[in-house]
C-alpha cells in the first residue's frame, strides 16, 4: 500500500529551502500627520513623531466632549474671560492636558506663556514649549502657538 510523504504530493515537496529572505526591521511608530492649526490631514503618506502627535492631540481635543475623550485633551473652553489670573489657570490646564504624554515618557512641558493678543484684547495667545524625550538631547525644544 503506497503512503503519502510527510510534505505532501505537490512539487514543492521535492525542493529544500536554500536561503531565507532578509527580515526587514519593523517600521517606526508614527502618528497621522495632522495639521495643528486646521486639524486636517497634511498627508497620508508620511507620519508625525509621537511627541508632536501627543502635543497636537492635547491642544486640539477638548476634554470630556465624547466617550473616547473623557480623560484626554484640554479644558481651555472653561476660560471665558481675559483676567489677570488666567496665566496660572491655563498653565495648569496645559500640564493636565500633557499629563498622559509625560507619564508615557514622550514629552516634558518646558514652559507655558500666556498673554492677551495685541490686536484683539479679548483673545489670549499661548505659547507652549515642550521637549521630545525620544529625540536626541541636542535637539531644540518644540513650540506650539495657539489662541484661546
Amino acid at each position: 500500500m503506497p503512503s503519502i510523504p510527510p510534505a505532501g504530493i505537490s512539487p514543492a515537496a521535492a525542493y529544500g529551502i536554500i536561503g531565507y529572505a532578509v527580515q526587514e526591521p519593523p517600521p517606526a511608530i508614527l502618528a497621522d500627520k495632522i495639521d495643528p492649526y486646521t486639524g486636517d490631514f497634511e498627508t497620508l503618506l508620511e507620519g508625525r513623531g509621537l511627541a508632536d502627535a501627543f502635543a497636537i492631540e492635547a491642544i486640539r481635543i477638548q476634554r470630556g466632549t465624547g466617550a473616547a475623550v473623557r480623560d484626554v485633551g484640554n479644558r481651555y473652553r472653561q476660560v471665558s474671560h481675559v483676567e489677570d489670573g488666567n496665566a496660572l489657570v491655563i498653565e495648569s490646564m496645559t500640564r493636565e492636558a500633557f499629563e498622559a504624554a509625560e507619564q508615557a515618557g514622550l514629552v516634558r512641558v518646558v514652559s507655558v506663556r500666556t498673554e492677551p493678543d495685541e490686536a484683539d484684547p479679548g483673545q489670549l495667545n499661548t505659547l507652549i514649549e515642550y521637549r521630545d524625550l525620544l529625540a536626541p538631547k541636542a535637539e531644540p525644544t518644540r513650540r506650539l502657538v495657539f489662541a484661546l
